[in-house]
């Protein structure tokens, strides 16, 4: 499939790699298919080569077996071994969905005498919404310079029909939305899991029975790390007893005022205002020097002379230095990353993606 911006369209249609007019879930229904049977087959030889550990090298009697290479590539390459994973539970599941949707178009059209042809043709256009001008502009200048320096009138026709076939399979998405809302869907496609360590002296919010555990590796200079801020307010909000947020550091080294700003946040945690502090110094990003750091807690009820004594002797920086070496462990690379039970989801995210994996959480 051809990528959304505008330039990679034409050049996908020049090369013949998308057919315009023909809907893109026809397209790739077939692909998905095969995908899923090809990870099917693969699923079931992991399983049998889990079983037998499998023997890939030997010297003499040093044998090497599968599981020692992923204890090496999980150790030393903790990051690539991270994303691998994600990766394919990622295709699995887009695979799943994709075999469960066609199952459940095709149940709904057996009961109502259809095909799924007709079924669609019945039901996607109350659910289409018509391409505006204003979305096709907007494409047109998201897509600037073109090829040849094509002109919005040149272009029109063609974003108008790809808009046309985006909307197509919104609408598809919607209704095969609908359907599963009705259907009782057992998934039992387990996602890959990152049990992260927490220490006695990390920062948490929430009981610690709760059925979501959600750990949030931050940095306090990061701007995408403020911007997910409302984000967790409002999980807290909708999740209440049944959410536990725990605050790890992970000051990026590009950010030089962000370790000095961790250790501060902890000093007021000391005194039982660790949160307090934690949204003052998101709320002045721009201020986070030492000066700036002590000028923050004297809006606050706090021992001054404990806070700067906490600061100037380093009390924390070794429960930083863990933190960073604990986010290592489990190959970060970029703040925010947040674990859901143990499930990585990287960078500032909107609401619904953590909403919609705490609700798989708690359905299990």
């Amino acid at each position: 499939m051809c990528p959304g911006p505008l330039a990679s369209l034409i050049a996908c249609l020049t090369l013949g790699v998308v057919t315009v007019g023909v809907p893109a879930h026809a397209q790739i229904v077939s692909g998905m298919l095969t995908i899923a049977a090809v990870l099917s087959l693969a699923a079931t030889a992991s399983a049998q080569t889990a079983e037998s550990d499998v023997n890939v090298a030997a010297i003499g009697d040093f044998v090497v077996h599968e599981s020692d290479l992923d204890s090496w590539w999980r150790a030393h390459e903790a990051a690539s071994y991270a994303r691998v994973r994600q990766d394919w539970y990622d295709g699995r599941r887009k695979a799943l969905d994709a075999v469960l949707g066609d199952f459940l178009l095709q149940r709904e059209a057996a009961s109502r005498g259809l095909s799924v042809e007709h079924l669609l043709a019945a039901e996607l256009p109350k659910r289409v919404a018509p391409v505006t001008d204003d979305e096709i502009r907007q494409m047109y200048e998201r897509s600037l310079p073109l090829p040849g320096g094509m002109s919005f009138d040149q272009v029109k026709p063609m974003a108008t029909t790809y808009l046309q076939q985006q909307h197509l399979d919104d609408a598809r998405a919607r209704f095969v939305g609908e359907l599963r809302t009705s259907a009782h869907i057992a998934i039992r496609l387990e996602p890959p899991r990152q049990p992260v360590a927490i220490a006695d002296v990390d920062q948490a919010r929430g009981l610690a029975s709760a059925p979501i555990q959600l750990v949030e590796f931050s940095d306090f200079e990061c701007p995408y790390c403020k911007q997910l801020e409302p984000v967790l307010t409002r999980l807290r909000d909708k999740y209440g007893d049944r959410l536990r947020l725990v605050w790890k550091d992970f000051p990026l080294p590009i950010h030089s005022q962000a370790r000095g700003a961790a250790e501060a946040a902890r000093c007021a945690g000391d005194q039982g205002h660790f949160w307090e502090y934690h949204d003052l110094l998101f709320a002045n990003q721009q201020s986070l020097a030492p000066d700036d750091l002590k000028r923050h807690a004297s809006t606050m009820k706090l021992d001054l002379g404990q806070f700067a004594a906490c600061l100037e002797r380093g009390l924390h920086r070794a429960d930083v230095t863990a933190d960073l070496e604990e986010g290592t462990r489990q190959g970060i690379e970029a703040t925010p990353t947040v674990f859901i039970n143990g499930r990585a989801v990287i960078g500032a995210q909107p609401f619904d993606v953590y909403e919609k994996l705490i609700q798989e959480e708690l359905s299990r």
